[in-house]
């Protein structure tokens, strides 16, 4: 409904106070068509980067409430009890919804091609840091362990929000605004 009310302000209106308005819309002048994407170098490195922090972010939301009930609340059980895992999972949750909003602030900052080698780089750096963590937390028994496996997932997780909240940016950058979508 309401949205069939907007309307076009006239091309003259400026909002006070403001500056004058960027007119550039794209890093990228040519679009370049679907069919042409899948000869890009590009395109498959984007798609790495996609698939490599998708299946890590999806893959430890999968495993989170199994991860703390059956393998640390054995190991610590003072520590890791029904509701400290349910604030996990909550946390991660906040990971997931600040990773959005940080990283395209982030974005904005650095570049967004800056914040993809980022999340490609620290990624992989998290999750090949993760099993080593979680079995120090199971023979030493270390909450300082506990916690840093709680602060890499919630990073990580982190990561995952970020890159569908700056991927389809990226791509109009890199591939122009017409076939992308």
């Amino acid at each position: 409904g309401s949205a069939l009310a907007l309307k076009k302000p006239h091309s003259s209106y400026r909002v006070a106070g403001a500056g004058e308005v960027s007119t550039t819309t794209s890093q990228s002048a040519v679009n370049v068509h679907t069919d042409n994407m899948f000869k890009l170098p590009q395109f498959y490195a984007l798609g790495t980067v996609l698939v490599v922090v998708a299946s890590g972010g999806m893959g430890l939301i999968g495993v989170a409430k199994p991860l703390m009930s059956e393998v640390f609340s054995g190991t610590l059980p003072s520590i890791v009890t029904a509701s400290f895992a349910s604030s996990y999972i909550l946390m991660l949750s906040i990971g997931n919804l600040g990773g959005r909003l940080a990283w395209a602030a982030v974005s904005d900052k650095i570049g967004r091609a800056a914040t993809f080698h980022l999340f490609n780089f620290g990624s992989i750096a998290i999750y090949a840091s993760l099993p080593t963590i979680i079995q120090q937390v199971i023979n030493n028994q270390s909450a300082g362990s506990l916690a840093a496996f709680c602060g890499l997932s919630v990073a990580a997780i982190s990561m995952f929000g970020g890159v569908y909240s700056i991927l389809p940016a990226y791509e109009s950058d890199l591939f122009g605004t017409k076939y992308v979508g």
